[in-house]
């Protein structure tokens, strides 16, 4: 579980993956708005991917606690060439493997094997 932050609210853009009500990834493909509440919180209103030719609304405040940290599309492409080039898997076509895998399963899949997982991997690729 991951509790949103102020920062992470201010830095949602579109193309980032969020998790949404049913616990999915999914990337936003249109801020609505980002605000401060009256108790000084701040939050979004945002649009996210449902399906290929859908999309769902959603929002964020600060405090929220959500499943996983939301992760910024370029963090999210770093992710997928970094389990590319794991020497570890196997030498079958794993390329399309990983290409075709959802955002979730790229989570899950550094969440597990990177040291430090998800948390980590975001600090050390913003260094």
């Amino acid at each position: 579980m991951y509790t949103l932050t102020a920062q992470d609210i201010d830095n949602l853009s579109i193309g980032d993956s969020f998790p949404n009500c049913f616990n999915k990834l999914r990337p936003i493909t249109t801020i609505h708005h980002k605000g401060t509440d009256v108790h000084g919180k701040k939050f979004a209103f945002f649009y996210q991917q449902f399906s290929a030719d859908s999309t769902m609304s959603q929002s964020a405040k600060e405090g929220d606690t959500i499943t996983f940290q939301p992760i910024p599309a370029p963090v999210l492409n770093e992710m997928r060439d970094w389990l590319k080039d794991c020497e570890w898997r196997d030498a079958y076509d794993e390329h399309d493997m990983i290409d075709e895998a959802t955002d979730t399963e790229i989570i899950k899949a550094i969440d597990r094997n990177y040291q430090g997982g998800v948390s980590e991997f975001i600090r050390c690729f913003y260094l």
